[in-house]
């Protein structure tokens, strides 16, 4: 669980860092720095994609653990 919660809050701090360029520079360069290609959607299906990706990984890392006792 709490690797799935990192790579939210890091995708997260992410999109803020783009957020804020974005606003600071406000000039053709927040668009090439973002690579939105104007979608206003993307910040949303890039935190979307994080997530997925975060829960299989955390899923396929069960999966092979799964017969594993753990460490006391």
């Amino acid at each position: 669980m709490f690797s799935v919660v990192f790579i939210l809050a890091i995708a997260g701090f992410w999109e803020l860092v783009e957020w804020i360029y974005a606003e600071i520079d406000g000039g053709d360069a927040d668009q090439a720095f973002l690579g939105s290609q104007g979608d206003e959607w993307d910040a949303n299906k890039d935190m979307v994609q994080d997530t997925l990706g975060g829960i299989l990984a955390a899923i396929i890392f069960y999966w092979q653990n799964r017969g594993q006792k753990a460490m006391p």
